[in-house]
Parts: structure tokens; sequence; C-alpha cells
């Protein structure tokens, strides 16, 4: 709990600086198919529902070690209890021993993904039953003691994260964040038996590219590999455009191997694999479930919106929108508090002007009049997600895309806002920034 409480306010404190309006839209996507969770935020002051979203980013989970490692304490071993790297030996002694996979499950005690894990899917029967069968399961506190260092070296920054290594202790999988269901889980490990015959090493790999770069068995394992080892140079992404250019669409829909590929690999709303997906979302919900193919959609989206946003086009958007509306992942109240933010988001970036002053007086306007007809409580938990959504998401815009006209229609509304509520420090930064743009 401590831990938690701590992190919060990380997060806020980061929101309420204005760090990343792009990764404070993209959340949305990230978590959405989480958005079931049991997980309950502390109470902060002015906190609405667009921040408890991005609480709960320890179930997805996008906490980075260096900001899990400061709600830490190191914890001293004693005699009798093994370092993680010696559990991590001993199980691969034992998996050479009875020719299993070794798993290696990184978790740290308060982490909400983990624990949704250990009890929404771990316990499941059938996934217990796939573990003992075909597993070693090494589990490592990447906060604690000689985890750290296993924790860096094998790149880890989201947890839980589960990473299938060889005999020698090289990467050849990876699972990042919690997955939606049991079947999800237990196709990611099938994925890794599948993975772990195919795949000697990396060089192995390399060398072998150009005569397999057509084989989807070969490229599954490929693209596994490079994220196992953290790879950032592009080479996934080409490999994986490279494949499906020359993919029939036909066998796509009848090759499940095929479809788990684009699953676990589409990275952007502006990609040809995107568009497949999107199109023929009904017919691979048949085979994989309608929540998993959602999933693979919105988290493109999210990687669209967090890494190339400017490059996004009106038919991108409305694509996007298509999709927040069709979701069955998102309460409906997030859909339109979505939809709003990424309409006043793109209108600034593309000095839509008029259309900006409508999207955010239609937004705006709503928001107030629901703080009118609220208790105290509530109107200070809607009148406080108004100013964040001020903060994250206009500010930062108008600080690449100036203009008066927005300027004096954000300040009108501050006004508004600071007649339905106390002062507060938020409502004083938000009117601080806007004063000091120019």
């Amino acid at each position: 709990m401590v831990y938690k409480k701590r992190m919060a306010r990380k997060v806020n404190n980061a929101l309420q600086n204005g760090s990343g309006s792009v990764f404070y839209l993209a959340c949305f996507f990230k978590l959405a198919c989480f958005h079931q969770s049991s997980y309950t935020p502390m109470q902060f002051h002015k906190i609405g529902s667009h921040t408890k979203v991005v609480l709960v980013l320890g179930l997805m989970t996008s906490l980075t070690t260096a900001h899990a490692q400061s709600g830490s304490q190191r914890v001293e071993m004693t005699a009798s209890r093994p370092t993680y790297t010696q559990v991590l030996e001993t199980s691969i002694q034992e998996a050479r021993k009875t020719r299993k996979n070794v798993l290696i499950e990184f978790y740290f005690d308060g982490c909400t993904g983990c624990e949704f894990m250990k009890k929404k899917i771990l316990l499941r029967p059938q996934v217990q039953q796939q573990l003992s069968q075909n597993f070693i399961v090494a589990r490592v506190n990447g906060l604690k003691d000689d985890g750290r260092d296993l924790a860096g070296r094998y790149q880890v920054q989201t947890y839980p994260s589960y990473i299938a290594i060889r005999d020698d202790g090289r990467p050849y999988y990876r699972i990042t964040g919690a997955s939606t269901s049991p079947e999800r889980f237990l196709d990611q490990l099938q994925s890794i038996m599948k993975t772990s015959g195919n795949t000697a090493d990396m060089t192995s790999l390399a060398e072998d590219y150009e005569l397999h770069k057509y084989d989807p068995g070969f490229v599954g394992s490929y693209l596994e590999s490079l994220k196992a080892q953290g790879d950032r140079s592009g080479k996934g992404q080409k490999a994986f455009d490279t494949w499906f250019a020359k993919a029939d669409p036909n066998e796509i829909l009848q090759d499940s191997l095929q479809q788990v590929l684009l699953l676990n690999n589409v990275s952007s709303v502006r990609s040809a694999q995107f568009r497949f997906l999107n199109a023929q979302k009904a017919a691979l919900a048949k085979k994989h479930g309608r929540e998993n193919v959602e999933e693979a959609l919105a988290m493109a989206i999210g990687s669209s919106l967090e890494n190339e946003p400017d490059a996004l086009d009106r038919t991108d958007i409305d694509n996007i929108i298509s999709f927040i509306r069709e979701s069955t992942m998102m309460p409906e109240a997030d859909k339109l508090l979505t939809i709003e933010d990424l309409e006043i988001s793109y209108t600034i970036t593309h000095k839509e002007t008029e259309k900006v002053l409508e999207a955010i007086k239609m937004a705006f306007d709503r928001q107030l009049l629901r703080a009118e007809h609220a208790d105290a409580k509530e109107r200070d938990n809607i009148l406080g997600d108004l100013l964040l959504r001020i903060n994250n998401n206009v500010l930062p815009r108008l600080q690449t895309q100036p203009s008066a006209e927005i300027k004096t229609i954000l300040k009108d509304y501050l006004l508004k806002i600071e007649g339905l509520t106390a002062e507060s420090q938020l409502s004083k930064l938000v009117k601080t920034k806007l004063d000091q743009q120019k």
C-alpha cells in the first residue's frame, strides 16, 4: 500500500506538471481492456476519472523500473534462502533434466498487474496444467536484492514480465504485462513452445532471414527473439511489413499461426496490418475472442498516439473514433471523454481553430453541466478532471500551435470552474501555465 500511494503521487504530480499529453490519451487504449479491475485508487486532491485510469497502470503495467524502485525497500537475504540468481540457475538445471522450457516471472510486491495474474490467470486449472507440463518457472522480484540485477540483465521495464530463456540464459520470447484472460495467456505459452523449437539463437535467425522471410512461422520466431533481446533497431517492423506484403489475405483468415502473428505485432493505425485486422475483426474474433482482437487493435492505437501523433490524418482519427465507439472494452463514459480529447488534440495540431473552439465548448460545457447538478464531492472530481484535461491535453499542444482565440476561451472556462469550486493548486497551475505561453 505504501508503494501504491507513492506511485500514485508520482503519477499525479507528473500529470499536473503537464508531462505527456499523448501518453495521457494513449493510456485509455492500453488500459481499456482492464476497466473491470477491482483496484481502488487512493484519494487525492482534485483527482478525476482520467487520473484514476492512469493510476491502474500497474495492471497493464507501464511502470518503469526506475519509478518502481523509488517505492521499494531492500530486504537482505538470509543464509537459508537462495538468491534469485541461484533460483534461476536451479531452474535451468531442472529444465535440462526434464526437457522443459524455462520461464522467468518478473514481479514486485504491490504490483497490481502481478496480483491480477496471480489471482485471475495463474490459478486457473488449465493454466497450471500447462505450466507444470511444459515449464520450469523461476519467480524473481525485480526490485529486491540480486533480482534488480536480473531485471537489468533482461531489460525488464514492465511488470509483470514473463521471459522464456535457453539453457545458456539467452532470452527468446517475452510476454509483457498482464494478460487479459486465461485463454490469452495459454495462447502466449503455446507461442513460447513453438518458438523454442524454431529459434536456435539470434545470430542463426539473422543468417536465415533472407531464406525464410516470407515464412510466418520463421517470422514469428524472428520477431519474438528481437523483442526478447530488447531490439529497437526497426528490424522487427521491417520484417513484419515484408512478410505481410507477400501474405495472402485468404490464407491468413484460414491460418491461426498467421493470425496470432498479426495480433502480437500490429503497432500502428497507419499500417496495412491494422487496416486488415480492423476490417476482419469479426471473423478473427470467432477464433481468438473479440476481447483479444480488440486488445491488439487498441495497443496499436495507443502506440500510434504515443509515437506518431503528428503523422495521424483525419482518416486515421475517424478510424480510431469508430473503433472506440464499437469497442466492448471501454465504459461508455470513457469512450466519450477519449473521443472529445482526440478531437481537441487533432484540431489544435492541424490549426483548425474554429473546430478546436467548437470541440472545447462541446466537451467542457458538458462537464460543467454535470458539475452544476452534482454534490460537492462529485463536483470537485468532475472539475478536477476538467482541469487535468486542459493541463495534459490542451496546453502541451498550444506550446507548439499557439492560438490567442483558444487561450481566451480557456481563460473563460477557468473562471467558470473557479466559480463552482474552491480555488485549487491545480487551477492556479493551469492559469499560470496559460499566462506564460506566448
